[in-house]
């Protein structure tokens, strides 16, 4: 292998054999490439010759996330070179660097790969923005092309550009999720779904851990405002923990700088009140027709339309304090946002999942709903949250971070960790 270039060693590993199946020892090595038939110790060699640029270790057979507009490739992989200080334990009774152990100083990335320079020079450039914010606030990421390491690359194929996103351990969801492992309910309905007395205890240590996470997560968001970035997307999928136990924001390519301009696709599907528009022809009539939900399907299709937000949007901080409203609120709820205009049967999205912060479909009536958002929407928050427990410092907190002005919500992160709901250990 270490006469072999990248090609070679790439040509090798996946060369395949038609040769008669011999049992050795407990594992039958036959036909099949010669990677699937090494032994252990081989395998972990000829792995370490397949590492991309000599670091990255590919996950999974093929790219998790393909945008063909981009040009652009997301492939999950381990980064064996991570800040440079990979170290090598030596696993003692062969003799040989233990695979399982070096995965332990591997850190888990994305590896963003693009064909096309532009597109990749325009994430770049917010990579380059973002490089003055400190990586103990937020997800680290380095870019490179593929040029710049001629031996990885076959000559056969086009020129890559990459930006590698270092990833989380766990995202706060996954917290929130756990939870509900936790806890008995009492009921399965909506408006009973509270704990039985014998899991207050469990309560009170949850909201005694979460609310330092959400005060971690504020300081996070204060760092990168204090350097004129705004995140926008906010939520509970874009909130981390690391190595050492580190909460960091994450999903920071679509950030924007302080007064530039946002674009649709960044909202999520949590948008404050002032992203959304009515599009196209469809007048206010119509627009508050979609609000009733009892009206027939045929009169709903108006507004059968993606083009739901303003064209763009100013940068503000008020968008982050907007989006920290919600993540406290399903945070402590544990359930989805949008599960508040629930109406009847309806469940769809009540219980959170990864899937809650991907799709977009089925969404315009919660996009009508914030489109009027208003004093009564923000009772129903309150409401909410007491019948759950939790007390008027929590409900205040949220309810002046979800006001329908931006006027109207707290000034800064630092004015809304100021708040007493971080500061005095209100009970559940």
């Amino acid at each position: 292998l270490s006469l072999c270039s990248y090609s070679q060693a790439q040509e090798l590993c996946f060369y395949r054999t038609s040769c008669t199946s011999k049992k050795v020892g407990n594992n039958k090595r036959g036909g099949g490439s010669v990677i699937t038939r090494a032994s252990k110790r081989c395998k972990i060699e000829l792995r370490k010759s397949l590492r991309f640029v000599g670091r990255y270790e590919f996950e999974g057979s093929k790219a998790m996330l393909i945008d063909e507009e981009k040009s652009l490739k997301v492939f999950e992989a381990l980064d064996f070179g991570y800040n440079n200080k990979q170290k090598e334990r030596i696993n003692c009774k062969d003799g040989l660097i233990s695979h399982v152990d070096e995965e332990k100083e591997a850190q888990r990335v994305l590896l963003r790969c693009f064909s096309s320079a532009e597109h990749y020079e325009h994430e770049v450039a917010i990579v380059v923005r973002n490089g003055s914010l400190d990586t103990k606030f937020v997800e680290t990421c380095c870019h490179f092309s593929v040029h710049e390491f001629e031996a990885y690359s076959a000559s056969n194929t086009p020129q890559q550009f990459v930006i590698s996103v270092e990833q989380p351990k766990m995202k706060l969801l996954r917290v929130v999720q756990s939870a509900h492992v936790g806890l008995t309910l009492k009921s399965e309905r909506r408006d009973e779904l509270t704990v039985d007395d014998t899991n207050i205890d469990f309560m009170q240590h949850y909201l005694v851990k979460v609310r330092i996470i959400l005060r971690l997560i504020g300081q996070c968001l204060c760092h990168i405002h204090e350097r004129g970035i705004i995140h926008g997307a906010v939520n509970l999928t874009s909130c981390g923990s690391f190595v050492g136990k580190k909460w960091k924001l994450t999903d920071l390519v679509g950030a924007r700088s302080t007064n530039s301009h946002f674009l649709p696709d960044r909202m999520g599907i949590y948008p404050p009140p002032e992203s959304v528009e009515i599009s196209g022809n469809t007048n206010e009539e119509n627009f508050d027709q979609y609000l009733n939900l009892n009206a027939p399907a045929q009169d709903k299709n108006i507004l059968m339309t993606d083009h739901f937000f303003v064209s763009s949007l100013p940068a503000h901080v008020s968008i982050d304090i907007w989006s920290f409203g919600v993540l406290i609120y399903e945070t402590l709820v544990r359930e989805s946002f949008r599960s508040l205009f629930d109406q009847g049967n309806q469940k769809s999205q009540k219980l959170l999942s990864s899937s809650t912060y991907d799709a977009k479909d089925d969404n315009q009536t919660f996009m009508a709903r914030l489109y009027h958002w208003n004093e009564e929407d923000l009772r129903e928050v309150v409401d909410r949250l007491m019948e759950d427990g939790f007390g008027p410092l929590c409900a205040d907190l949220v309810s002046h971070c979800l006001c329908t002005s931006p006027n109207d919500r707290p000034s800064s992160m630092e004015e809304v960790l100021d708040h007493p709901f971080f500061n005095e250990c209100e009970t559940f």
